[in-house]
């Protein structure tokens, strides 16, 4: 099944997980590998502080984060609300601690269970907006004093294509030479627009944050979008300090650069 928005679901959180848990979405994240620019520049950072301390990586999909955090430290824990993308993740490395756990409810963790808290590629841009509230104020309680979290969401500040946009039709392709390409685009383009058709109904725009329907996975997810300095404020309402943000060449930003900023997500350092 492709069109992975079709059937009605009453929130974003179940909307976003069945895409998740779909068999072509969860073996693609089986196949990624490397960090990203960000993600790559904060960590060389706190390497050498977190080495052989406890780490949770929250959604950890199909572990592309498992291989460079243990290689920070082996006390680690990679937990995803996807069981099918937990299988994934086990396959590729046996004997790490991989769980099935909801991110909305930490309460079984403890507080101060954890020196560093990873929650990689926008995950927490999947839930509704009453849970990302919860859940940073839970990373918060499980992290130990003076421990770090690192996280990624979306810039409201970005642009986003519509699934009708004629960008995405293969225009640029010769149905006659290409074909296999030309049908492939073009069955990806009316994918999108089923999807988009559907899960549109979805999206909301608030004060301080804003639900898209994107380009996510074919137009299957809705995905939250916050500016920078809204972020901070969320992230400061929830106790955290010492609040960075990152943009995606791994460039840290300071607050007059938060406006400008259009990169389509943003990476975030803070501490308990």
């Amino acid at each position: 099944m492709h069109n992975l928005g079709l059937e009605p679901v009453t929130d974003i959180s179940s909307l976003n997980l069945r895409a998740y848990s779909n068999a072509r979405v969860v073996s693609e994240y089986g196949k990624a590998a490397g960090l990203q620019p960000p993600e790559m520049e904060i960590l060389s950072r706190l390497q050498s502080e977190f080495s052989g301390r406890r780490i949770l990586d929250i959604g950890v999909g199909g572990g592309r984060t498992t291989p460079f955090l243990i290689e920070i430290s082996r006390n680690y824990l990679g937990i995803d609300y996807s069981p099918e993308m937990i299988e994934q993740c086990r396959s590729r490395y046996p004997g790490v601690d991989l769980r099935t756990f909801d991110v909305r409810d930490l309460s079984q963790l403890g507080e101060g269970t954890f020196d560093l808290v990873l929650f990689s590629y926008n995950g927490i841009d999947y839930i509704e907006h009453e849970d990302r509230i919860r859940v940073l104020a839970d990373v918060r309680h499980v992290l130990s004093a003076g421990g770090a979290f690192v996280f990624s969401s979306h810039n409201r500040a970005a642009s986003v294509r519509s699934a009708w946009s004629p960008d995405h039709l293969p225009l640029r392709t010769n149905p006659f030479r290409e074909l296999r390409s030309f049908a492939h685009q073009l069955v990806r383009y009316t994918r999108g627009i089923r999807n988009a058709s559907v899960n549109r109904r979805h999206e909301r725009q608030a004060e301080t944050y804003e639900l898209r329907n994107d380009e996510g996975e074919h137009y299957s997810l809705v995905t939250y979008y916050i500016h920078i300095e809204h972020q901070m404020c969320q992230l400061a309402d929830a106790g955290f300090r010492d609040c960075r943000a990152v943009a995606l060449d791994g460039r840290l930003l300071e607050p007059r650069d938060y406006a400008n900023t259009r990169d389509p997500w943003i990476h975030y350092l803070c501490r308990r």
